[in-house]
């Protein structure tokens, strides 16, 4: 490295307002000491690799892709990528802190108040912690954490509010709203046949994907930022099983298969429900749309 730079370490699921202050707390610190910013995270996660009890069931807030975009808008000079792997996992903390030196000759690090790195080491890393430094580089932990309405923001809590539909308090607490990116695939032509086209999303299988029901969204397709209902959920009213999830967006009909477009979840509209026939959907899916009209985004 040219620089000596500020650090921090984290897999960043989300990039919420915590790690935000925390991101903050790095670029500031590099400023004032007029050297490099920088983030060192992982390209997949350590459960999946590591094959914990809860591997199965591991779903992200953001794809690769998605997190390198909300970092760079952080400020950061550098994002630092490592493969996580079984032979990574069994460092020790003074062994990845011997790597990190060797690497990167940082000037400073800045951990969360609940970060932890090193195997089977959380007491070896609180020496060093206590100590304020490790060889040259300066360690720092923050003691503060984030709150939104009452509630300590965290990956994990942010899952808990989308996988009951709670977009409101999600997005609160990632300080953005949650969105989905995906491929437009070809569906069954339900909507088509209601009048109703949608895009069928095809998404990352690890990206985390919110309660069943309807959603206010934005959809954002190219240069063109347009309005939404997404849907989530089985097609009960046709027999059909499986998770779909599809967007019509209000005022388009444009043929957009095979592009690629970003879906922000603004509102939950209403949960999932099986109807008796058509007709019945379609009266449904005009009060879904005229709700989705009225509210201001």
């Amino acid at each position: 490295m040219p620089q000596r730079p500020v650090i921090s370490v984290g897999m960043f699921d989300g990039v919420h307002k915590g790690h935000q202050r925390l991101i903050g707390m790095v670029v500031e610190s590099a400023k004032r000491m007029r050297t490099l910013a920088a983030v060192i995270t992982f390209s997949n996660h350590p459960q999946l690799v590591l094959k914990t009890p809860d591997a199965h069931s591991v779903k992200l807030l953001q794809t690769n892709e998605e997190r390198m975009r909300r970092l760079e808008m952080c400020g950061l000079d550098l994002v630092i990528t490592i493969d996580f792997s079984e032979d990574f996992s069994r460092l020790s903390a003074t062994a990845f802190l011997d790597l990190l030196i060797a690497k990167l000759h940082p000037a400073l690090m800045i951990m969360g108040y609940n970060n932890y790195f090193g195997r089977n080491t959380a007491g070896e890393l609180d020496k060093i912690l206590s100590k304020g430094c490790f060889g040259d580089m300066k360690i720092h932990r923050t003691d503060t954490c984030v709150y939104s309405n009452g509630t300590e923001v965290s990956s994990t809590q942010i899952r808990r509010a989308l996988a009951r539909g709670d977009v409101s308090s999600a997005n609160a607490m990632l300080g953005y709203r949650y969105s989905l990116s995906g491929i437009v695939v070809h569906g069954l032509g339900k909507g088509h046949q209601l009048n109703f086209p949608t895009a069928n999303l095809k998404l990352n299988p690890l990206k985390l994907i919110p309660a069943s029901g309807v959603y206010a969204v934005i959809v954002r397709l190219s240069s063109l930022v347009l309005k939404g209902v997404m849907f989530v959920g089985e097609r009960a009213t046709f027999g059909l099983s499986g998770l779909t999830i599809e967007v019509h967006i209000l005022d388009f009909d444009n043929d957009i298969y095979l592009q690629e477009i970003e879906v922000a979840m603004v509102a939950f509209i209403r949960p999932q429900r099986r109807f008796e026939d058509s007709e019945r959907l379609i009266n449904q899916i005009k009060l879904d749309c005229d709700e989705v009209k009225r509210l201001s985004y």
